[in-house]
């Protein structure tokens, strides 16, 4: 019995483990993917595991700027004027020099891919949507892109959910597809991807610096067993699978671009890919609204919705707001990104015309020391019209941070008031005007040790729920949002905190193109996403295209 017992706690133990993502963070400091015939890719858990009002030492909370250390503070009148900051939820840059340079930080480009499905005349898609952009760029992204750089860089494709109902309310019962079928049919049929064999999520108990370091004095080992094994019949994994229970949910898939592209070395490493149907959360106003009857459900704004303080015809919807806006907040929570160093953005608007001049793209963020790195050489001033109420709310944010320090006791202030000021505006370049100086959103990379910082993620939350004044009046995207926690907590330093690399401009045409590529002109007529059963290449789509383009021709 006293046997029975320790088993029955022992599985309730292994159960808690499992169903709570803090756990699993906690526990679990490798991810390990399968391939059979190819090297495993392993990717360390490289978050320092600081999150927004976790508890480290004594009484300091995370996230609230009265609290960093280190910080710069002078006075005035009766004030205590005090900088904002961050914590870093990463090492410091200048740490992971050695790890750059052996290839070892590893980038993730995230793309929310949904919005687009026939509700709106914008961002028209044709009748597959998001899927028919992706899929009409996706073909230049593994050669040019991928393909050159995978052994530093994955991608992370997540699904509307909207948009696999809508696909499986078109078809009868008998047709429609589980998530791992919609899955497979996108990855496999479309995208010439292949499921990995297995994925493992290794518990290590040493801490995650000895992870990275095990990871580092493995790396020659790992570069010398890079042998392909064409032809080689499959390993039996017993019991594994494709899924990796993080977040929502993921499937992981390969390509083998030394396989797939030309004039590609056999040294490069598989492209990894992490997809998942995901739900994309309606914001707190669109669920108060529905409780209090004043619309039906979310689906009315997709096909009706404008920003309230904007005129009419400003060509907008409410998908866009949406779902540009998920990067600025929801996006940081993933647990998918404690495996990567850097994040990036790359819209499916975006197509590469030439191989990539930077292979590894954490090294060179890593040897500049920056925080973000974009595709022109200067500054983006965005319509001032929808930077309007940008300033309110980060004034707003620094009066309730300033707030919070106030609540330490009389002696502790010593009679002093004090107020935030943010470290950023040491330059005021982001600070100038109406605040609709920025970078262009269509690509970049950034550190996720700011952009994870409990201080980023607290303003990110406030930034999302700002309303009125805030998104859903004024149709702030993501191109509002990405120099914010730069121009909050950074040093003032922008030269240096902010890559233009200028040789990958998009102004140029040389090495990526924004809305120009050839086929992005076709998009609405021609259909490079093939929705039924079947296999799709990339000579059927540039047939396709073949085809569309005749009735450019004149």
């Amino acid at each position: 019995r006293p046997f029975l017992i320790l088993f029955v706690l022992f599985i309730k133990f292994k159960f808690a483990l499992v169903s709570c993502n803090s756990v699993i963070d906690k526990i679990f400091t490798i991810l390990d993917v399968t391939i059979d015939g190819l090297p495993h890719r392993r990717f360390p858990n490289v978050s320092l595991g600081i999150e927004p009002n976790g508890k480290k030492t004594g009484n300091s909370v995370f996230g609230h700027h009265c609290n960093i250390p280190n910080t710069t503070s002078t006075k005035k009148d009766n004030d205590l004027l005090i900088e904002m900051g961050f914590t870093p939820n990463r090492r410091l840059q200048t740490e992971t020099l050695i790890d750059a340079d052996q290839s070892l930080l590893q980038l993730a480009v995230i793309l929310a891919v949904g919005g687009h499905n026939g509700d709106h005349n914008n961002y028209n898609y044709g009748s597959e949507g998001s899927l028919n952009g992706l899929l009409s760029v996706w073909d230049s992204w593994l050669q040019y892109f991928f393909a050159v750089s995978s052994n530093t860089s994955s991608l992370v494709l997540l699904f509307d959910e909207r948009d696999f109902n809508s696909s499986n309310a078109k078809v009868s019962n008998e047709s429609q597809r589980t998530r791992k079928q919609y899955l497979d049919h996108i990855l496999i049929n479309n995208m010439g991807a292949t499921p990995v064999d297995c994925v493992h999520l290794r518990n290590r108990t040493n801490s995650r610096l000895k992870t990275r370091m095990h990871h580092r004095d493995n790396a020659l080992l790992r570069k010398k067993s890079h042998t392909r094994q064409i032809g080689m019949a499959s390993l039996s994994h017993s019991g594994c699978t494709n899924e990796l229970p993080l977040d929502q949910g993921y499937r992981i898939y390969y390509v083998d671009v030394a396989s797939a592209v030309a004039n590609i070395s056999m040294e490069q490493q598989p492209l990894v890919i992490f997809a998942a149907v995901h739900h994309f959360p309606a914001a707190d106003w669109v669920l108060s609204s529905i409780a209090k009857g004043q619309i039906k459900d979310e689906e009315v704004l997709f096909k009706t919705w404008k920003p309230f303080r904007l005129n009419r015809r400003y060509p907008t919807n409410y998908a866009y707001v949406k779902m540009t806006n998920w990067y600025s907040h929801y996006m940081l929570q993933l647990r998918i990104l404690d495996f990567f160093d850097y994040g990036g953005k790359l819209d499916n608007d975006v197509s590469f015309v030439a191989p990539f001049p930077e292979p590894n793209l954490p090294r060179r963020l890593a040897h500049n020391n920056t925080y973000m790195m974009g595709t022109q050489n200067g500054w983006y001033y965005d319509d001032p019209r929808i930077s309007q109420g940008v300033l309110h709310c980060l004034q707003a944010f620094t009066d309730e941070e300033s707030k919070y320090c106030n609540t330490r006791s009389s002696s502790e202030l010593n009679g002093q008031k004090i107020k935030l000021v943010p470290r950023g505006k040491r330059d005021m370049h982001f600070w100038e005007s109406s605040l609709n100086v920025t970078l262009r959103a269509h690509f970049l990379v950034y550190w996720l040790g700011l952009y994870t910082a409990p201080e980023t993620k607290l303003l990110a939350k406030y930034w999302n729920e700002w309303h009125p004044w805030g998104m859903w009046d004024f149709r702030w995207g993501d191109q509002q949002w990405w120099p914010r926690p730069i121009s909050m907590f950074g040093e003032g330093q922008l030269n240096r905190e902010i890559d233009h690399y200028d040789v990958i401009n998009t102004d140029n045409n040389k090495y990526l193109v924004h809305k120009l590529w050839p086929r992005q002109g076709t998009v609405p007529k021609a259909a490079y996403y093939n929705s039924s059963n079947g296999v799709h290449t990339k000579a059927d789509r540039d047939a396709i295209y073949k085809q569309a383009a005749k009735a450019f021709i004149y």
